[in-house]
């Protein structure tokens, strides 16, 4: 619903569609998805969560696409 929204807002503008990987040290003992993966901003392997977040750019105004956690197969 929401890309459906934003796609009538901007109509035949251009967006630009930008893709963000982030990873979060683990907080906290509960924290769900946790498991132990390498994650490039930590520059480290360690207990952390992934997150895969889509924005979408026009006339300088960023827009949430979607975004999705990375769950652990375990």
């Amino acid at each position: 619903m929401r890309l459906w929204l934003t796609k009538m807002f901007i109509r035949e503008r251009e967006m630009i569609l930008c893709i963000d990987e982030t990873g979060d040290k683990k907080k906290g003992k509960s924290t769900d998805y946790v498991t132990r993966q390498y994650v490039g901003n930590l520059g480290k392997t360690g207990n952390e969560i992934v997150l895969v977040n889509a924005y979408g750019v026009v006339d300088g105004i960023t827009y949430p696409l979607i975004f999705q956690i990375f769950k652990p197969k375990s």
